[in-house]
């Protein structure tokens, strides 16, 4: 969520989410499919992803995140 712009390597989202790369296959075909993310491009053999904004499902994930972010904010300034 942090860098939602971007677009990422199945390698790069498996490391950067903590998520088992064989685990981020089999999960793929349904975030593609709910349009959760969205395949962007091509670089040699690898495709590249991001999380869709205009999704609805993908807009309260991010929305969610926000939420918790500000929340471990205010904790850490109180």
């Amino acid at each position: 969520m942090d860098n939602f712009a971007q677009d990422f390597s199945l390698p790069q989202i498996a490391e950067g989410s903590n998520v088992a790369y064989t685990t981020l296959i089999d999960i793929l075909p349904k975030l593609l499919e709910q349009g959760i993310v969205i395949k962007t491009r091509k670089i040699g053999k690898s495709h590249l992803y991001k999380i869709d904004l205009d999704n609805p499902i993908a807009k309260a994930l991010f929305a969610i995140d926000m939420k918790l972010s500000e929340a471990a904010i205010e904790k850490v300034m109180a």
